[in-house]
C-alpha cells in the first residue's frame, strides 16, 4: 500500500513529507517543521494510504484508489475511490464511504466534503443517528460538523427489515443533528404501505424533550374526544407543553404548561388550562343546586427548592372555576387530592431545631379551610441541659388562624392569633442493665387574642294551619327552632400541666434451624407511656376551634403497647421480616357512659422478601366489641412475568371497599391489565377497567377502558353509568410520544 502524508491545507513546500510513487521529497517536509515548532503547535496533516495514489504538484489533487483511507486528527475517511486537494482539503470519494469524526460515524454511495471546515454534501446515506434510521434518501448536505440536510428521504426507529418496516415516515426535508434532534417537514406518515397522518413540521429530540402526545377515545361525559399535547424544551433550565383538546359535548379546551429546572434554584411548573363548557353541568347532577359557569379554568403552581442540605421551600398554588373542574377534567389528580392545597412553606433544620415558616389561605370560596396567615413554628429536638443528665425539648408556634366556610354555607367564620408553647424536661436513664425509664414534666401556655362563650336560643314559634278555604283557619300548633352564637370573651391565656413517664426495654431470641436459612432475630419490645394532664385553666368549649390544640383537655392515661420484630441479615445489615405494633390506653378518669379500657390499635408491615409486602392496621372497639376499622395492603411482584395489588379498607357499618390490579407480562409482545373497586358492604360494583398493550420492535399500542355502573346516591338521586375508553400509541424509543404524561 502506498502513502502520502501532507500538512493539511499548507503548500506543498511546508509538507512534512510525502511519497509518491517513488519520489522522495524530505527536503521540503524539513522546511516545513521550523514553522511549526515555533508555534508549538504542530499542526494536524492530512495522511492517505491506498493501493494506488498519483498526485498533481500544479493542481494539488491526489487521487487513491482501492482500500483507500484518509486520516486528519480524528478525523477518517474510507473508500474505494477518493480525489482529495492537499491545498483546499475538499475530497471527492465513491464506493463504500465510511467517515468517522470522533465517535461520529456515517456511512454513503458517495461523499464531499472539506477536511477544514467539515462541510459537505452526502449522497446515499444509509446511515443515521441513533434510535433513528436513515432508509433513503434523494441527496443529502452537509451543513456543518455534524448538520445533515436530508431531501426526500425515508426514515424510522424500526429495526426490522425494509419490507417489512410497521412505520416510516417520508418527509420533503429532514435536518439530522445527531444527539440532539430529527426535524422533518412536510412528513408523511405510514403504517405499513398505507398514510395515515400529515404533518407540516415535526421535530423529535433524542432526549425525549420533544413530542407529540395524542390520546383519542370515547366517554359518556366527554363523547369522543382527542386529547393532544406538543412537549417542546425552551432553554437549558425552561419546557412547554401546549395542550388543545377536542371533546364531541364539551368543546375545545387549550392549556399551556410551563416547567422549570435549576440546579440550585428548584424545580416547578405552572399548569394553565381553559375550556368553554358546552355542557357543564351533567345530566345526572341537581340543577337546584348546581351553579357551574360554562367558562371553566383551571390555574396549577408549584415549585420547589432545596435551597441547600438545610433550608427547603415548598409552594403550591391551585384557582380553580368551581368545584367540579377536577373531577370532570383532571379526575386523577382529583382523587388524589379532591381539595388540593394553596401554601408556601419554607422549612430550616439546624443540629438541635426546626424552623418553620407556613402561609396558607384559600384561594378558591367554595371550599372551607382554616387560613394560617401565617404561621411560624420552632421545635427543638431532645437536648441535655448542659452536662447535667436533664434534658429538654420544645415546640412553639405563633399563629394568625381563620376558620371559614364555603360560600353558601350558614356557619359564621371566626379568626383568633395564637402562640402556643409546649416545654417539656427529661431524665432518661436505664436501670438494671435493661429497663428505660423517662419520667417527664410539661407546662403548655397558649394565648389566645380571641375567646368565646357558646349560647343556644330556643324559639317557640305558633303555627297557624289553613284549611284551604279563604277566610278561614284550621288547626293551631308549635314549632321549636334553635340556634346556636358566639358570644366573644377577648383576649385569654391558657396554661396546662403535663406529667408522665415512659417504660420500655428490649428482649432477644435467635432461632437458627442449623443451617437451612438466615438465623432470624425476634426482638420483643413491651412499652407504657403514663400521662397526667391536669385541667387547662381555659376550657375547650370556651376556645375558637382551629385544630388538635385547641381540643386539649385534662387526661389521665397510660398508654400500653407491645412491639414485635422478626429480623434477618443480608449483606451484613439486619433486615426487618416483620414489624408489628399493638397498643391500647387504659383510661383512669373517664366519663360515666365510656370505659376505662380504650381501642386496641394495630399497625403492622411483613416484607418476607423482595416481591411480597403486607401492612395492615387497625382499631378495635373494645366497648362494642367489634373490628371498627382495619386496612390491609398486599404488593406482589414476584417477577417480570406478573404483579399484583389487593387493598382492603374496612369500616364498620359505613364501608368495605376491595380493590384490585393484576398485570400480565407473558412476553415482550403482549401486557395485559385489569382492575376493579367493590364496595361489599352494599354488594355494589364502583369501577372496572384495564388495558390491553401491544409492543412491536419501534412502537407500542394500548386500548384502555374504565366503567363506573350507575348507583343510587345517599340523598336518593341517581348517578348515571361512566365510562371511558381511551387509545394510545408511542414509540418505544421515545416513550413519552405519544403516551399522554396527564393528571387525566
Amino acid at each position: 500500500m502506498r502513502m502520502l502524508r501532507t500538512a493539511g491545507a499548507r503548500p506543498l513546500a511546508w509538507s512534512l513529507g510525502i511519497v509518491v510513487g517513488l519520489g522522495v521529497f524530505a527536503a521540503r517536509g524539513q522546511e516545513a517543521a521550523a514553522p511549526a515548532a515555533a508555534t508549538n503547535a504542530a499542526p494536524e496533516v492530512i495522511d492517505t494510504q491506498a493501493d494506488s495514489i498519483t498526485y498533481d504538484r500544479t493542481t494539488g489533487w491526489v487521487v487513491a484508489r482501492g482500500n483507500v483511507i484518509i486520516t486528519k486528527g480524528r478525523k477518517e475517511l474510507r473508500a474505494d475511490y477518493v480525489r482529495v486537494n492537499v491545498q483546499t482539503e475538499d475530497a471527492h470519494a465513491y464506493g463504500n464511504v465510511r467517515l468517522r469524526e470522533g465517535d461520529e460515524v456515517q456511512t454513503a454511495d458517495s461523499l464531499e466534503y472539506n477536511f477544514g471546515e467539515k462541510v459537505g454534501e452526502v449522497r446515499g446515506l444509509e446511515g443515521g443517528s441513533e434510535p433513528f434510521r436513515v432508509i433513503s434518501n434523494e441527496s443529502v448536505e452537509r451543513l456543518g460538523p455534524s448538520t445533515f440536510v436530508m431531501h426526500d428521504t425515508v426514515v424510522t426507529t424500526c429495526t426490522n427489515r425494509e419490507h417489512r418496516l410497521h412505520y416510516r415516515v417520508k418527509a420533503r426535508e429532514a435536518t439530522l443533528v445527531p444527539d440532539e434532534y430529527m426535524r422533518l417537514k412536510g412528513a408523511v406518515w405510514y403504517f405499513g404501505k398505507a398514510p395515515v397522518l400529515y404533518l407540516p413540521y415535526w421535530k423529535k429530540g433524542f432526549d425525549d424533550e420533544y413530542g407529540w402526545e395524542l390520546r383519542p377515545g370515547h366517554s359518556s361525559r366527554w363523547g369522543a374526544f382527542l386529547l393532544a399535547a406538543y412537549r417542546y424544551p425552551l432553554s437549558e433550565h425552561w419546557k412547554g407543553r401546549t395542550h388543545v383538546d377536542y371533546y364531541e359535548e364539551r368543546g375545545i379546551g387549550a392549556g399551556q404548561d410551563l416547567s422549570w429546572s435549576y440546579l440550585t434554584k428548584g424545580t416547578g411548573d405552572l399548569r394553565l388550562y381553559y375550556i368553554d363548557d358546552d355542557r357543564p353541568i351533567d345530566d345526572d347532577e341537581d340543577l337546584a343546586t348546581a351553579d357551574i359557569d360554562p367558562e371553566r379554568y383551571r390555574i396549577r403552581f408549584r415549585h420547589y427548592w432545596g435551597m441547600g442540605p438545610r433550608d427547603y421551600l415548598v409552594a403550591r398554588a391551585h384557582l380553580l372555576s368551581d368545584t367540579d373542574m377536577l373531577e370532570d377534567f383532571f379526575e386523577r389528580e382529583y382523587r388524589r387530592s379532591a381539595q388540593p392545597e394553596n401554601e408556601v412553606s419554607y422549612t430550616h433544620r439546624g443540629d438541635w431545631y426546626t424552623a418553620n415558616l407556613l402561609l396558607r389561605g384559600r384561594i378558591n370560596d367554595f371550599y372551607g379551610n382554616v387560613n394560617r396567615l401565617p404561621e411560624a413554628s420552632l421545635d427543638i429536638m431532645r437536648q441535655p441541659l448542659g452536662r447535667s443528665p436533664i434534658y429538654y425539648e420544645g415546640k412553639t408556634s405563633a399563629s394568625y388562624l381563620e376558620r371559614v366556610f364555603p360560600e353558601r354555607s350558614a356557619e359564621e367564620e371566626y379568626s383568633a392569633l395564637r402562640v402556643d408553647s409546649l416545654n417539656t424536661l427529661l431524665y432518661p436513664k436505664k436501670y438494671f442493665g435493661f429497663l428505660n425509664l423517662i419520667p417527664r414534666a410539661g407546662v403548655r401556655g397558649t394565648y389566645y387574642s380571641e375567646t368565646r362563650r357558646v349560647e343556644t336560643v330556643t324559639n317557640i314559634v305558633t303555627v297557624v294551619q289553613t284549611n284551604g278555604l279563604a277566610g278561614t283557619e284550621g288547626a293551631t300548633g308549635t314549632q321549636t327552632n334553635t340556634t346556636t352564637r358566639f358570644i366573644d370573651l377577648g383576649a385569654d391565656f391558657r396554661t396546662i400541666y403535663e406529667l408522665g413517664m415512659e417504660a420500655s426495654f428490649k428482649a432477644f431470641r435467635v432461632w437458627d434451624d442449623g443451617g437451612m436459612r438466615e438465623p432470624i432475630r425476634h426482638v420483643a419490645e413491651p412499652y407504657a407511656d403514663y400521662t397526667y394532664r391536669l385541667e387547662p385553666s381555659v376550657l375547650p368549649d370556651e376556645l375558637y376551634r382551629f385544630d388538635a390544640i385547641d381540643a386539649l383537655d385534662e387526661l389521665h392515661r397510660v398508654k400500653l403497647g407491645m412491639r414485635n420484630k422478626l429480623q434477618e441479615k443480608r449483606e451484613g445489615r439486619a433486615r426487618d421480616v416483620l414489624d408489628i405494633d399493638v397498643y391500647t390506653f387504659y383510661r383512669f378518669e373517664y366519663p360515666d357512659e365510656e370505659q376505662a379500657l380504650g381501642d386496641f390499635f394495630l399497625d403492622s408491615e411483613y416484607t418476607p422478601n423482595a416481591w411480597l409486602s403486607i401492612d395492615n392496621d387497625g382499631i378495635y372497639d373494645t366497648e362494642e366489641g367489634a373490628i371498627d376499622r382495619f386496612n390491609t395492603q398486599i404488593g406482589l411482584i414476584p417477577n417480570d412475568t406478573w404483579q399484583a395489588a389487593i387493598e382492603h379498607r374496612y369500616i364498620r357499618e359505613r364501608s368495605s371497599l376491595l380493590t384490585g390490579s393484576l398485570t400480565l407480562n407473558p412476553n415482550a409482545a403482549w401486557v395485559f391489565n385489569v382492575y376493579g373497586r367493590q364496595e361489599m358492604e352494599d354488594s355494589r360494583l364502583e369501577e372496572v377497567g384495564g388495558y390491553i398493550q401491544r409492543n412491536l420492535d419501534c412502537m407500542a399500542f394500548r386500548l384502555g377502558s374504565r366503567v363506573m355502573p350507575s348507583y343510587t346516591r345517599a340523598d336518593g338521586t341517581q348517578r348515571e353509568e361512566d365510562y371511558k375508553v381511551t387509545f394510545e400509541w408511542w414509540l418505544t424509543a421515545f416513550p413519552g410520544f405519544g403516551l399522554l404524561d396527564d393528571e387525566r
